[in-house]
């Protein structure tokens, strides 16, 4: 696995913003960069958390369009334009537009009144026109090529509230993505009204387009209204179902046969368990899965799905040097002991050094490193600077520890479980655990902030420092007080400067020698974060990122 090398002047330009980052200049400098950013950012956190049905209809990527075509009941206005085509005994190819009288004109036909025909008529209604004219051999093609121009009124509870312009035909959900969506806290999907003065025109359900595929199909004057309602009764679901969402509907309860239609739980689902609070008390419902369809829900309800049934098996992944199967199904229980039992080591296995790897664990080290994480980004964007140049120069510097902190959540640390010491053999097995058995080596991996990492054979009597030279020695950058050394088996040592040339501390074959940078300690408080930031990507992820 190979690590970025790296750079020491950003890093220098990074460690600088620590000192001084951050006034109520650069503040607010560092500020507006995220909001230029911020409302789409802003709107993919909110998916994130909010888990609300209906919620990526608005996301920032999403794109809509008009659909004047494929409205076949939309009614023909003045200032529409209309492709004619003719052919045969006559030929004609233009588009035309509706004039205030609400006709098309047709050379050696006439006027043609189209307006309040709909889509779907248009061509029978031409058609019949010109057959006055030329009774033989002509043949005709009208479509509606664009739409007029129209400005709607979005209202109530969306994001952004106002006029917007766009094509009478124009899909109603993208005059709710021009209003940036449905406020997910506290609009409604079920009830969005189509208004013209005091007449509602029509009601619209998101979710029959969400769950039917049933486009709402709305032809908009100037003036129309799309007012979206206040968000109605919610429930909301998780666990094994393939909706893990929060649903709204508008009766005062929700039938069970309702909810398991919109959430979808999973085959292996047994038991769905309700939290339910009603003003001052709270309660659990515990049901089977044949009990759900005919339970009714109530407002606020959260339904959790799951498999409660006892295990009896685990499948772990086997990968490496071995002759046995890529899998191995194991007793419910059973200890990696009892799975070491069950191996087939190959002449080439190196069962000194067999690795564990565990979701659970990866887990937790990735939640650890997001909070590190966040807890840098904090201090970088609170910080202060006395003056409005100052400032300036720091919201530069902590663009970069930004950037840094935006390609540190996206690595995933590996999740091993180190397998050392006297009792590594009782530790139980997990579900989806992975073992992974190294094949006997002869190589030491030199890596990080030496001149020319590479790999390099084993030399028995070689110390530390040797195989530094032999990758080029330190760079300039290097944290030469201490270096951290992989063990084959995971297992991690951090080895002072004292030892680095000593005889006494011994290398083994498949190590991996790991040089960090120096940080300068003069750049607290934020440095200290950012150099634990990386010792722990570096131990968790074998990658070393570079500011």
């Amino acid at each position: 696995m190979q690590f970025s090398q790296f750079t020491k002047p950003l890093l220098a330009i990074a460690l600088c913003s620590a000192s001084f980052l951050a006034s109520t200049h650069a503040q607010s400098t560092t500020l507006e960069r995220a909001a230029d950013s911020g409302t789409a950012r802003e709107s993919v956190g909110r998916l994130a958390q909010n888990i609300v049905f209906g919620a990526p209809l608005f996301a920032p990527n999403t794109q809509t369009s008009a659909f004047t075509a494929f409205n076949p009941n939309y009614q023909i206005q003045r200032g529409d334009y209309i492709r004619l085509q003719i052919w045969g005994a006559a030929s004609f190819n233009e588009v035309l537009q509706v004039d205030a009288q609400g006709n098309i004109f047709i050379p050696e036909i006439g006027p043609v009144t189209v307006a309040g025909v709909e889509n779907q008529d248009l061509n029978k209604v031409v058609s019949s026109k010109v057959a006055e004219t030329y009774i033989k051999h002509v043949k005709l093609y009208a479509n509606l090529e664009t739409a007029q121009e129209v400005k709607v009124y979005v209202a109530g509870y969306v994001n952004r509230p106002g006029l917007y312009g766009g094509l009478a035909s124009e899909n109603l959900i993208n005059y709710l993505r021009l209003a940036n969506g449905v406020d997910f806290n506290r609009g409604s999907f079920i009830k969005i009204d189509i208004k013209r003065g005091e007449e509602i025109r029509q009601t619209i359900n998101l979710y029959d387009f969400l769950t039917k595929g049933i486009v709402p199909l709305v032809q908009f004057a100037d003036g129309d209204v799309i007012f979206v309602h206040p968000i109605q009764n919610t429930i909301s679901t998780e666990g094994l179902v393939k909706n893990a969402f929060q649903f709204e509907f508008s009766s005062e309860e929700l039938k069970g046969s309702e909810l398991l239609e919109l959430t979808r739980p999973d085959p292996i689902a047994t038991t769905a368990v309700v939290k339910r609070s009603l003003g001052l008390k709270a309660s659990v419902i515990n049901l089977e899965m044949n009990e759900v369809a005919d339970f009714t829900f109530l407002p606020g309800d959260r339904v959790t799905f799951s498999a409660d049934r006892q295990k009896e098996t685990l499948l772990v992944k086997v990968e490496g040097e071995h002759d046995g199967d890529g899998y191995v199904v194991m007793p419910y229980g059973a200890t990696v002991g009892d799975l070491f039992e069950q191996l087939n080591f190959s002449a080439f296995s190196n069962t000194e050094a067999i690795q564990l790897f565990r979701k659970s664990v990866q887990k937790r080290q990735k939640d650890a490193i997001l909070a590190s994480l966040q807890r840098l980004e904090n201090n970088v964007l609170s910080a202060r600077s006395a003056t409005a140049e100052e400032a300036q120069l720091r919201a530069s510097e902590a663009e970069l520890l930004l950037q840094f902190v935006d390609r540190a959540r996206q690595v995933d640390p590996l999740g091993q479980v180190v397998l050392n010491g006297e009792n590594w053999r009782d530790i139980r097995i997990e579900e989806d655990d992975r073992i992974v058995i190294p094949g006997l080596s002869n190589l030491v991996m030199v890596q990080g902030e030496v001149n020319f990492p590479n790999t390099q054979v084993f030399r028995e009597n070689s110390k530390l420092k040797d195989y530094i030279e032999f990758a080029g020695g330190f760079t300039e950058n290097a944290e030469k007080h201490r270096v951290i050394l992989l063990r084959a088996n995971g297992e991690i040592t951090v080895v002072k400067k004292r030892l680095i040339g000593s005889s006494k501390f011994k290398l083994n074959p498949g190590d991996e020698v790991i040089v960090l940078p120096e940080v300068d300690k003069k750049y607290l408080p934020v440095i200290r974060d950012l150099s634990q930031i990386i010792y722990n990507l570096a131990i968790a992820t074998k990658v070393v990122l570079d500011v």
